[in-house]
């Protein structure tokens, strides 16, 4: 079952773009096949509105989940035993292990889990680029897609430099809130 959920993982991320790409097509796509085999209308899965970042978006918890439960499941894992005894010795209820043993035996995996989420997030590029090409009228262009496209594009590397230090800047600022969220809720750093 781990490695099930953990292969979209180490799958090529091009790959994966051109699996949705085709999964997503309203005409002959698999996803929409499948509503009409069960007597639904066909879905527009790209839209030519904000909804397409959701379709996008959803590509990369597919891919990325397996990722996180592998991590979250060695953390939980590493908490000794004998904190569950004594909890269980207390009688304590399965929301109660949670809250005290186990959320803040994983805190600290799952600050990081959240940065790194943050950090692909904000560098998301293969799935706008092999799917939409940041289209529709740029409803799905990231970031990185349009630093890209200044420099390698419109040869304007001045630009796409510039752009590549505000997204820095912007990485770097949310780790510094993050942090600070962090060191009020636990002293996590101390």
């Amino acid at each position: 079952f781990n490695s099930a959920i953990y292969m979209p993982n180490i799958i090529n991320s091009v790959a994966i773009a051109l699996m949705f790409n085709y999964m997503y097509g309203y005409t002959d796509g698999l996803l929409n096949k499948l509503l009409t085999a069960v007597g639904l209308s066909p879905v527009h899965w790209l839209p030519d509105n904000y909804l397409i970042s959701f379709s996008l978006a959803a590509i990369g918890v597919w891919q990325f989940t397996g990722f996180n439960m592998i991590i979250f499941i060695a953390c939980i894992k590493s908490i000794p035993n004998e904190l569950y005894e004594a909890a269980e010795i207390d009688d304590a209820r399965f929301f109660q292990i949670i809250r005290y043993i186990i959320i803040p035996g994983i805190l600290t995996v799952l600050e990081l889990n959240l940065l790194l989420g943050i950090n692909s997030a904000m560098q998301a590029y293969f799935q706008p680029m092999i799917i939409t090409d940041g289209g529709p009228r740029g409803l799905s262009t990231t970031f990185i897609l349009k630093s890209l496209k200044y420099a390698f594009q419109y040869n304007k590397f001045g630009r796409a430099a510039v752009m590549a230090l505000i997204m820095m800047a912007i990485v770097l600022s949310l780790i510094g809130i993050q942090r600070s969220l962090m060191n009020r809720k636990g002293n996590m750093y101390v």
